[in-house]
């Protein structure tokens, strides 16, 4: 069976057409390729800025660091730090009238020369006034406290009451890094 010359044409036409479209499906790939590949390259060119400012702060930290590190309290190596630090959070809670029902102390880690102490409340209730009093209780005691996790939600039989958790982490030297 022969083709006629109209259908030979527009095999061609269906042919070329075939082809822009997969020459088209193609370009966009690579340009949504080249895309991510220059976002990636942008990522990566703030992260280098942002490490050259911070290499560049570093007298700065050190002063800021040396001017704290004397309000820091330092304990003997084989010394448990728990009991110091749970009781600095109770007399605050006390205080202000937060109960804690739940705690328990993690494990130490050190970072650096300081040493970080984690206590986890589980539970704790308290009205909104006394919490935030509490919270700046904890802040006032310096460098050596900072809340990282913070959850805090209504009780839903007592109008007024919050209850909710928070992770306390406690900064301290041992007398081994502080030398």
């Amino acid at each position: 069976m022969s083709m006629s010359t109209k259908d030979k044409q527009l095999l061609v036409i269906i042919g070329i057409i075939i082809l822009f479209g997969i020459t088209l499906a193609n370009f966009r790939k690579c340009t949504d390729n080249i895309s991510m590949k220059q976002r990636a390259l942008q990522t990566a060119e703030d992260n280098v800025i942002l490490q050259k400012e911070l290499i560049a702060a570093k007298d700065i930290w050190a002063q800021r660091y040396e001017e704290k590190k004397p309000q820091m309290p330092t304990f003997e190596p084989d010394v448990q730090v728990d009991t110091y630090w749970l009781n600095i959070m109770d007399l605050a809670a006390e205080r202000h009238g937060v109960k804690i029902r739940n705690r328990h102390s993690g494990e130490e880690t050190k970072v650096s020369d300081v040493y970080e102490f984690p206590i986890e409340v589980k539970d704790w209730e308290s009205e909104l006034e006394p919490f935030v009093n509490f919270m700046y209780a904890l802040q006032a005691e310096g460098a050596m406290l900072d809340i990282r996790t913070l959850t805090i939600a209504p009780v839903s039989n007592k109008p007024g009451l919050l209850k909710g958790s928070f992770v306390l982490y406690c900064a301290y030297m041992r007398e081994d890094s502080a030398k």
